[in-house]
């Protein structure tokens, strides 16, 4: 009879043990999700103000662009000649969540 309650202490304390260990790598798990949590929460806050400051910042809803191409021709006795075949000037503008320009001017050999 004491061998069984030997035996039944002993699995009793190891199953203690396994749980306790199972029950700190939880722990350890739940700290490192709240870290994330708390890290999104400050990166999210962070991009509320960037926002808030562009709103206020005219220049920051203004887009300048463009693109061309050229062709150059190189040639030995001295004529070298360029050809610009396209100009194009981009502007955009965001005046409000719903009203935005976008406008572009192209050039084509001299020509609008």
């Amino acid at each position: 009879m004491l061998k069984y309650v030997v035996w039944g202490v002993f699995v009793s304390g190891f199953i203690s043990v396994a749980l306790g260990a199972e029950e700190g790598s939880d722990q350890d798990r739940i700290a490192a999700l709240e870290q994330q949590v708390n890290a999104l929460s400050d990166e999210i806050n962070e991009q509320r103000e960037l926002d808030a400051a562009a709103a206020y910042n005219p220049l920051g809803k203004l887009r300048l662009g463009g693109y061309g191409e050229i062709h150059a021709n190189f040639e030995e006795d001295g004529n070298s000649v360029f050809d610009i075949h396209r100009f194009v000037m981009y502007v955009g503008y965001d005046f409000s969540d719903w009203i935005k320009l976008n406008s572009e001017i192209e050039l084509e050999h001299a020509f609008v």
